[in-house]
C-alpha cells in the first residue's frame, strides 16, 4: 500500500463520496521522441524501465483509485501539453482548446 492509499484509508468515507463526484482525471502518455525538451530525458528513462508515461508520471500513477472519475488515457500528450503553452509544451494551443472543449461538453452532457 502506497502513501496515498494509506492516508486515503484513514479518511472519512463521507468525504470520499463527495470527492468522487468532483474530481476528474485525464491520463496521458507520449513517446520520448515527441516529448517537450525539459522532460524528454525523464520520459525516456521511465519508458525504458517502467512503461508508458507522460514524462513525469507513469500512466497507472496518474490517478488515485477510489477518488474521482478516470476519464481515460490520451495518447501523444506529455505532462505539460494540456495546460501550458509553447515553449513549455510541445503542442499548439488548438490541442489544449480541443481538450478543454471536449471536457466542457462531457460535463455539460452529464
Amino acid at each position: 500500500m502506497g502513501l496515498y492509499e494509506e492516508e486515503l484509508s484513514k479518511a472519512n468515507p463521507e468525504y470520499i463520496d463527495i470527492l468522487k463526484d468532483v474530481i476528474y482525471y485525464i491520463r496521458s502518455f507520449e513517446e520520448p521522441k515527441d516529448t517537450v525538451f525539459y522532460i524528454a530525458l525523464s520520459n525516456l528513462y521511465l519508458t525504458k524501465n517502467y512503461g508508458q508515461n507522460d514524462g513525469a508520471l507513469l500512466v497507472e500513477d496518474q490517478f488515485l483509485a477510489g477518488v474521482g472519475s478516470d476519464l481515460g488515457i490520451l495518447n501523444n500528450l506529455d505532462h505539460a501539453d494540456m495546460v501550458v503553452p509553447i515553449p513549455y509544451s510541445a503542442k499548439k494551443a488548438n490541442i489544449r482548446h480541443a481538450i478543454t472543449r471536449a471536457m466542457g461538453r462531457y460535463f455539460f452532457e452529464r
